[in-house]
């Protein structure tokens, strides 16, 4: 096969098109790995190998209705290490068509709604899909390209436990994208945005505000701007025109520029990284998320969240605020169990950096009010 692939053109579009016994051979290891990296968890590290198990279970579950996602955590897990591992990993896992595979399985995956185990596998999918993404720009114009793939993020930044990865990878391919994505690929739309809270709406606010820059910039500088008439809508005009169409959508945004702290749990994403927050976060998850009837309210109680010990904080940044003592979060409430009777000297106080974050994503809900109102179908 692959003697003729040249003079014929017939060269195969995956190793995993091969014979299993090549293609089990694909990999990037580096010739000085480890045996500890050559070996985990029980699975020989060849990236073919993974693949090869990942793509049998797809094929097992084809014609189920379900996937086993806690069957498929560890392998995608262990994909997700190789591939952040080295461009030679990368390289060897796009070869063989690993990234399809992944699309695949996200897909399937994403119909399984509520399920702890399938949305802890999915945030592991786009964080892989995101890490290729970044490290390599045509491959987001690939990915960008797939608009099912964009409504599906769009869906999924419905979910809290899903917004920040999908997020992460939905700004990325619409800023890349050579085209404009037209958001009515999005099923139910608006009843989509309508049902957000303030929380995720802060946070969809940034991939919409990606989308309306991307259509403001213009190719043909110098030449005046094509009128839009209806029905015959560009894909930028028929988007504001959705947009604008959705009930309540500019009033909450008027509301989220009005706050002068963020929502509660706006950072809980942030809080799953620091050490010893798990109780934190699972508290949080329990409390559920602010309404839009009482937003704005101040919460009862005080709002000391986690503490940092210094050598819990790199070297540099503990310099820059040494003299602030508190991680404070406002908004959120830390469990009895959790809270501490004294505060530790030198800990991290990350007020300053939530107020710039906040100040960022308010920046972006305004780009969004602003083109909105600017546009031609107001």
């Amino acid at each position: 096969m692959l003697r003729r692939a040249e003079p014929t053109g017939q060269a195969p579009r995956s190793l995993l098109a091969l014979p299993e016994v090549i293609a089990s051979r694909a990999d990037g290891a580096e010739s000085g790995s480890s045996e500890a990296s050559e070996r985990r968890g029980g699975w020989s590290t060849r990236m073919g190998v993974l693949l090869l198990r990942l793509e049998r279970s797809l094929e097992r579950n084809r014609t189920t209705a379900t996937i086993e996602a806690v069957e498929l955590k560890p392998l995608i897990t262990e994909i997700g290490i190789r591939v952040s591992e080295s461009r030679s990993q990368r390289d060897a896992f796009l070869t063989c068509s690993g990234d399809v595979l992944l699309l695949k399985l996200l897909h399937l995956l994403s119909e399984q709604h509520g399920v702890p185990q399938v949305q802890q596998t999915i945030n592991e999918l786009i964080q892989i899909l995101a890490e290729l993404a970044i490290s390599d720009g045509h491959l987001a114009e690939a990915f960008a390209t797939h608009q099912s793939l964009l409504a599906l993020l769009f869906r999924l930044m419905g979910q809290r436990e899903l917004v920040d990865a999908s997020l992460t990878l939905a700004q990325e391919l619409l800023a890349i994208g050579p085209e404009i994505f037209p958001l009515s690929c999005v099923p139910q739309l608006p009843a989509l945005l309508t049902s957000l809270s303030p929380r995720l709406l802060a946070l969809v606010g940034r991939a919409l505000a990606v989308l309306l820059a991307k259509a403001a910039e213009d190719p043909m500088e110098g030449l005046p701007a094509p009128e839009c008439v209806a029905p015959n809508l560009c894909a930028s005009c028929s988007n504001n025109q959705l947009l604008l169409a959705v009930p309540e959508l500019l009033p909450r945004i008027v509301g989220l520029l009005r706050l002068r702290t963020p929502p509660p749990g706006l950072w809980g994403h942030m809080l799953a990284q620091l050490p010893n927050a798990a109780g934190l976060v699972e508290h949080l998850h329990d409390e559920g998320e602010q309404s839009w009837s009482n937003l704005g309210e101040a919460a009862p109680t005080p709002h000391v969240v986690v503490l940092l010990s210094p050598d819990q904080v790199p070297p540099a940044l503990r310099e820059l605020v040494a003299a602030n003592p508190a991680v404070i979060f406002p908004g959120l409430t830390l469990p009895p169990a959790m809270q501490h009777g004294g505060e530790p000297p030198g800990s991290l106080s990350l007020s300053a950096l939530q107020a710039a974050l906040w100040s960022t994503l308010q920046a972006d809900l305004l780009y969004v009010l602003w083109a909105l109102m600017g546009s031609k179908t107001k």
